[in-house]
């Protein structure tokens, strides 16, 4: 999807959803508990904090998944996880892969679940469940810096993406190897000092 700026220069926006949820609007787990079996599903738009390494498991069916759970935050809550459980047909699978922290993702459809009186998302099954890279610090992804730097009327979705690359950058941790101007300055949190490598 496309949309024209006022320089002429077009500017691309991914498939808009009908509607974009703030991790603070996420239900808590009764509200969930009573609408069962109807199954809620969020549009979100994330940043990255942490991706687990991907899991084997075999279903009950004899179906071997991955599974790989990823913690996001947004400028008004932090540490949703949301699970993936991906095979190799599956869309998702090469695009949860390439995901990095601090990554600002859209992603469409995620289903509602409690565990344990916790609320959580998981991706649904069949693909419905998409994820698109919208920001990356390096430059790659959908948005660029400088799209996200524009003043004025923009669209809600690259409003609530500039917000969320602004809490990313304030909020999370760089990937190890990144670098930025500040990696001099500032060491990752999660790398172990150098003498005890």
């Amino acid at each position: 999807f496309m949309t024209v700026s006022s320089t002429g220069k077009p500017t691309i926006i991914a498939p808009v959803p009908s509607h974009l949820s703030d991790l603070e609007d996420v239900p808590p787990a009764p509200r969930i508990l009573a609408l069962n079996p109807q199954t809620i599903t969020l549009n979100l738009i994330v940043g990255i904090i942490s991706i687990a390494q991907p899991r084997s498991v075999t279903t009950r069916w004899g179906r071997t998944l991955s599974l790989v759970e990823i913690l996001v935050g947004d400028d008004t809550k932090s540490g949703f996880a949301v699970t993936f459980w991906l095979d190799r047909e599956n869309a998702a699978t090469a695009e949860i892969s390439s995901l990095r922290r601090q990554d600002v993702v859209l992603m469409q459809n995620v289903a509602l679940h409690v565990f344990r009186g916790k609320v959580y998302g998981q991706s649904l099954r069949k693909g419905m469940t998409k994820v698109t890279l919208l920001w990356r610090r390096e430059g790659s992804g959908l948005y660029t810096t400088r799209d996200l730097a524009k003043r004025g009327q923009v669209h809600p979705q690259l409003a609530k993406t500039k917000q969320v690359k602004d809490w990313v950058l304030k909020f999370v941790g760089a990937h190890v190897g990144v670098k930025t101007r500040a990696t001099t300055a500032r060491v990752s949190w999660d790398k172990p000092p150098d003498d005890t490598q």
